[in-house]
């Protein structure tokens, strides 16, 4: 357990570092590919996890996370690097555009995990909208489909129990 939260660790401070500017994506990805940490189990899961939760921090702000936090900084690559503006989200696309090209990230991993808009800038949907309405299509199936038996066909025990049931009420 201790060992993979140094993994999840030291991952979230490579994204960080690379949507800060400080690390190329294309360097990055290629560390993350490396033969040593395929072995790590669900790396596309944890990756992905990872970098919808650097896209969150990436949504935020500069001035109002200044504002509300003092200034002091305190999220994940809360910092800036030095005097110039650095766009943390595009620096996040290209990451993300490096680690699926690479193979380290699945695209049904980043699919089910990001947002439709992240998907949209990185090229992995066409339409944003059109997906978000896919999305919502499929979980409302899932969710509110209502299952349908055939009593006869498929459950006689229970349709034998619900006749015994209703003609012994009498």
């Amino acid at each position: 357990l201790e060992a993979r939260l140094g993994v999840r660790h030291v991952l979230l401070h490579l994204i960080a570092a690379t949507t800060d500017g400080k690390l190329d994506a294309a360097k990055c990805a290629t560390f993350v590919a490396q033969e040593e940490l395929r072995g790590i189990p669900e790396r596309s899961l944890l990756l992905t996890d990872l970098l919808a939760t650097v896209d969150v921090d990436t949504q935020v702000e500069p001035t109002a996370a200044a504002a509300a936090g003092g200034g002091g900084g305190g999220g994940v690559g809360a910092g800036s690097s030095g005097g110039k503006k650095v766009d943390r989200r595009s620096n996040l696309v290209s990451l993300i555009g490096e680690l699926l090209q690479r193979g380290v990230v699945s695209e049904v991993d980043a699919k089910s995990y990001l947002d439709a808009d992240l998907l949209a800038l990185c090229g992995v949907v066409h339409s944003e909208k059109q997906f978000a309405l896919n999305v919502r299509r499929a979980r409302t199936r899932l969710l509110f489909k209502q299952e349908k038996y055939n009593l006869l066909r498929e459950e006689t025990e229970g349709y034998a129990k619900l006749v015994t049931e209703l003609t012994m009420a009498e």
